[in-house]
Parts: C-alpha cells; structure tokens; sequence
C-alpha cells in the first residue's frame, strides 16, 4: 500500500471518531424553557406537527444518542413539501471509501521460451518443437489485488432533498510485473517468433551453448488508473419516514463519465557473444529493446438509479450506472538495437525484435463504448453525522487496448538491424480491443450536514 492510500485512510478514520464521538450524540436534551419540545407537565397535550412537516419526535435515537444514531429530521419541515415525498434533512455530504479492487490482468504473447540442454541450434525455443517450454508470456499479469480510494462530494439543492448536484473521483495505485530469464551460456533461452518469409515458427536466441550469454526482461506496467464522475441526482420517490431511520428511497442519476487506464510492455534483451568463430566479435555487446504502451481515455454520458434501503441505524444502498460514450485509443511502439563492439565503438538502430521500423510510431483511434458499474453499500449511522460503509463494486469496460494485444509475432528476419528492406513489411500493427473489468471491495465513511 502506498503512502498516500495510507494517509488517506487514517485520515478517514480519525475524522470518523472525532465527530461520532465529539458531535454525534453530544446534545443535550432540550429543557422546558427553551421554547422547543421539553418534559410536558400532568394534563399537558403535544402540540400538533405542522402539516407538510415530519412529527418532531421521528427519528430512532433519543435526545442524548441512545438507541441508535439514524439522522433525525429537522423540526418545523419547510413549507410546500409534498407528504409523500423526500422529507427534510441533512443537505451536504462527503464520502471517502478505501479500495481493494482486483482487475482483469493483462494478456501477455509467449515472449520467452527455452529448450532442454542438447537441442539443436534450429530448434532451440522454437514453439512446437519437442521440449519447448514459455517462460514468460501465454498469460495474464497484473492481477493482483490494487489499493486505491474513492471520494464523493454532493449537495442537496433545494431543502426538501428533491433535486442534488454531486462529483466523485477514484484512483487505483499502480502495479507491475517483473520477469528475467538469463545465462552464461550453458541453458538455451530464447525469444520465438514466426518467419514472414518461411511461415514457420523460429526464435531469435538469448543464450546458447558455444554462441551467446544474455538475459531476457520483461516489464509489464499499469499505471494509476483515474475516473471522474459529475452528477445530477433527482428523487424518484422517498417513503415518508426514509430520513427519520425507517424507509425506501430511490433517485436516478444522470451526467457525464471520465476513467482512463494506461499500461505498459517492455522486453529487453542484453547479449554478449561467445561464438569465437562467428561474424560478431568475441565481447561484442547488443542490446535489443521493444516496447508497447497503451492508453484509453472515456469520456461520456451516464445514467444511473440509486437506491436506499434504511431500518434504524442500518441501511443498504444498491447503485446499478451505464455509461455510454467514446474511448480514445492511443498505442505507442517503440524500439531499437544498440551495438557495442570492442575497440569499435557503438551504433544505434531503430527496431528491435517485435517493434521493426514496419511497425513503430505513435497510433490513435475512437471507438463507442460501454461502462456499466454495480454497487452494493452497507451502511451503519454511528452519530448524527457519521455513518460506516462497506460494500462491493463491479465494474465493466468494452472496447479498450492493451499492450499484449497489439504484439504482431510475425517477424520479417530482413528488418531485424541491420535492417535489410526485402520481403513483407512484418511485424505490422493493427489495432486491437478486449472487454476490461474491475471488482473489489471498499470501506470508508459517509459525512451528512
């Protein structure tokens, strides 16, 4: 967990105890004198509510907090509040939830391969061949559980809680995997692709008996993710005692919608030649680089129902969203090959093994997706202004790229530097989508003025 996720969450907690503990129930019951509600005497009647206002003693604490801690409403309701509508009540509130989401991982071309001891140079980490094994790749990574937070801001306009502007922000903490595979030249690893040329599958050797000693890379990335959210909220309908601790509410949503979800893949290659009888000198030095960044960016309209179930201190909230709108879709291909040959100096070339000049460069596309979401929220009033909240969130993602999908495993060996441009222009890009998701838990408080 990263150090601002931590912060974050304490802050939350000790905000929560201050104000339950020093403002929750810390209220006197009011006297006979004050002019309100105090201890009627022997024959006295209650005066009547006024009409349209909830009764003054509807709520499901008592005056110094015992019995729960359910918002009571505010006596003397304003005047023009239909009956069977929201009831008055707290106008202003704030919601900070701490995250644990797991997310779909990222997929991941077989990368890395190797070969029992013995195999033959134009077999060695070849698919297919007999004993070829995947290191790295033919997987999914990044699926671990990520630390994020969730913040909410909203206000009701007007004082019978019908119509609400609201905005939230959430953030997912950033993950990565790390994967090397190396030799000094006594086991075979190797990197495979398919020939253009041939149509068969070859690799390109990271370590070998006698040839080369290296080490394979792999670096796959996703970065924070972000999401933005600004909302008008509208009652549907309210049961009468909703806001006195017992009751039903729902309101629809509507709005716009932002999430962005950036990643990451990097192989490098770093070899050293040992072949005393090979084109390349003995200690020449190549290092090979590819990488592939993606990054999609939402931007849309939204509706929504949100829902309230409340019954004393307890409640339940069921939050259903869809957001429809466009993903702009960026993937940046990058790659190069250095050579340092002993006494010689070195050379820099574009290309490396999966990223060629046929492919590189910077690629952009917009394309209609979707991104419903579901909430459950379970919730405890712990003073008049405090409540505790834990739940679930699954959320789904159409259409988006990601770094291993946009890998081209068909190589054309006259691109690999020193680039020879004859035969077909491959590794070649085009773009690639999958279906995203996001679920996890979150727990935080809920504060109401």
């Amino acid at each position: 967990m990263s150090w601002p996720v931590r912060i974050v969450a304490l802050a939350l907690v000790g905000l929560g105890w201050v104000l339950a503990a020093g403002g929750g129930f810390a209220q006197a019951p009011p006297s006979a004198g004050d002019g309100l509600l105090g201890p009627p005497t022997v024959g006295e009647r209650l005066p009547a509510p006024a009409v349209g206002s909830p009764h003054p003693l509807a709520w499901s604490g008592t005056p110094d907090g015992d019995g729960g801690g359910a918002w009571p409403p505010a006596p003397g309701g304003p005047a023009g509040c239909p009956e069977d509508g929201p009831a008055p009540g707290p106008r202003f509130w704030a919601e900070g939830e701490y995250l644990v989401w797991w997310l779909r991982g990222s997929p991941l071309p077989p990368l890395v391969t190797t070969s029992p001891p013995g195999t033959a140079q134009g077999a060695a980490g070849v698919l297919g061949q007999p004993g070829t094994s995947v290191l790295v790749g033919d997987s999914r990574v990044n699926r671990d559980g990520r630390s994020g937070g969730r913040f909410d801001l909203g206000y009701w306009v007007d004082s019978c809680r019908t119509w609400a502007v609201e905005g939230n922000f959430l953030f997912l903490d950033h993950d990565e995997r790390r994967f090397v595979n190396g030799s000094d030249g006594t086991q075979i690893i190797a990197r495979p692709f398919r020939d253009a040329l041939t149509g068969l599958q070859a690799s390109q050797l990271i370590s070998f008996p006698g040839l080369v000693a290296g080490t394979a890379s792999v670096h796959a990335t996703a970065n924070n993710i972000y999401g933005a959210e600004g909302l008008v909220r509208r009652s549907l309908w309210s049961a009468p005692d909703c806001d006195c601790g017992r009751g039903f509410r729902a309101d629809l949503l509507a709005g716009y919608r932002y999430f962005q979800l950036d990643e990451g893949l990097q192989v490098r290659e770093d070899l050293t030649s040992i072949d005393v009888t090979g084109l390349v000198p003995v200690g020449s030095q190549i290092t090979i680089l590819d990488s592939f960044r993606t990054r999609n960016q939402f931007h849309g309209g939204e509706v929504g129902v949100a829902t309230e179930w409340r019954s004393g201190s307890w409640s339940l909230d069921l939050l259903a969203k869809l957001a429809l709108g466009n993903n702009r879709q960026e993937v940046v291909i990058d790659g190069a090959t250095r050579t340092t040959v002993p006494g010689g100096g070195s050379s820099l070339a574009t290309g490396g093994l999966l990223a060629q000049v046929s492919n590189v460069g910077t690629y952009h596309r917009d394309e209609f997706t979707l991104i419903p979401e579901l909430r459950v929220t379970v919730g405890y009033q712990v003073g008049r202004h405090v409540r505790l909240l834990g739940g679930y969130t699954f959320l789904y993602w159409t259409n988006v790229v990601r770094p291993g999908d946009q890998v081209d495993l068909t190589v054309n060996p006259n691109l690999i530097p020193p680039t020879n441009l004859v035969g077909p222009s491959r590794p070649a890009f085009s773009f690639h989508g999958s279906d995203f998701w996001a679920q996890g838990l979150q727990g935080g408080l809920e504060f109401s003025f």
